[in-house]
């Protein structure tokens, strides 16, 4: 996981205190980008969402306090950890900021020790912020994304489809024969297995593919921009590398193999729901002929 926490947003209308201010945080190795108004920096972070805000209290275009509280209405795909300057603040001040979702506040003149310290701090923040994020949405055994996150990337590849008119396919794979190797070598080496796979896939995979794990010994792969027989190729990589070679797992050599089913994205289909349940239709030919195949939901319905 990224762990740089390193791009910052600074708002005030004095351009001294936006001078000084700017050359203490780049002076601590932050990315810097100032603005004299809050509604420039607002539009600038909606589009480019940075890991820190520090901004002016009063300001006439726009309040910190404001500013605050509409950035907190802002749908970022992560948290703004945010600093408001003053020159005065009082214990209903203090309350009144935290309110409007500021996080800590630094009187005038800025001291660069100290708003260095808070920026650090708010990295500590964001890093937990982070790691949770990766805990809800990744596997814990295998490390890969999980079905929760299978069905929110697929939702947005789905529309994103709909919208540019591409294509979008999906991979459903079962490990063959997963209960044999937990019955003859326990489920502490199936959970080998399992993680072995799974790194399999990731290796063979294009960075911009995804790989989840679904649920027990079945993985899913989404592969935005990919017709079906880039999708069969892809399964066909995957199927190839597990079947290569065994999983060592301790002393024992463990041979292993899985079964592929492929669906594209048709206009027949109304719901993301139907690409999964295609691939999966799919996947169940592949291991009712045989398994350690891959066929693909249009082959099944040649068959037919």
């Amino acid at each position: 996981m990224d762990t740089s926490f390193r791009k910052v947003v600074v708002v005030d209308d004095d351009p001294v205190t936006l001078r000084v201010v700017s050359k203490f945080l780049e002076s601590g190795g932050y990315q810097i980008h100032a603005f004299s108004n809050a509604p420039e920096a607002l539009a600038f972070m909606e589009v480019n969402c940075p890991d820190f805000l520090v901004t002016d209290w009063h300001m006439k275009s726009m309040t910190g306090i404001e500013l605050c509280e509409r950035l907190r209405k802002l749908r970022l795909p992560h948290y703004v950890y945010t600093v408001l300057l003053t020159s005065s603040i009082d214990v209903n001040g203090m309350v009144t900021s935290l309110e409007a979702g500021a996080d800590d506040y630094l009187k005038k003149p800025v001291i660069r020790e100290e708003l260095l310290a808070i920026l650090r701090a708010g990295g500590r923040i964001r890093l937990m912020e982070q790691e949770l994020k990766f805990l809800a949405s990744h596997d814990a055994l295998t490390g890969v994304a999980n079905r929760r996150s299978l069905f929110d990337t697929l939702d947005k590849e789905w529309s994103r489809a709909n919208r540019q008119r591409t294509d979008l396919s999906c991979v459903m794979i079962d490990v063959d024969f997963f209960k044999s190797i937990n019955d003859l070598h326990g489920h502490l080496l199936g959970d080998v297995v399992l993680k072995s796979i799974a790194q399999r896939l990731v290796e063979v995979c294009r960075d911009y593919d995804n790989v989840y794990r679904y649920g027990g010994e079945e993985f899913c792969i989404v592969l935005p921009e990919t017709s079906e027989d880039g999708a069969m190729t892809c399964a066909e990589r995957c199927r190839a590398s597990i079947a290569a070679s065994p999983i060592v797992a301790g002393d024992r050599s463990i041979p292993v193999t899985a079964s592929f089913g492929v669906a594209v994205r048709t206009d027949s289909m109304a719901t993301p729901g139907q690409l999964i349940s295609a691939a999966d239709h799919a996947l169940l030919v592949a291991k009712s002929s045989g398994r350690n195949r891959v066929i693909s939901n249009q082959m099944t319905f040649a068959e037919n």
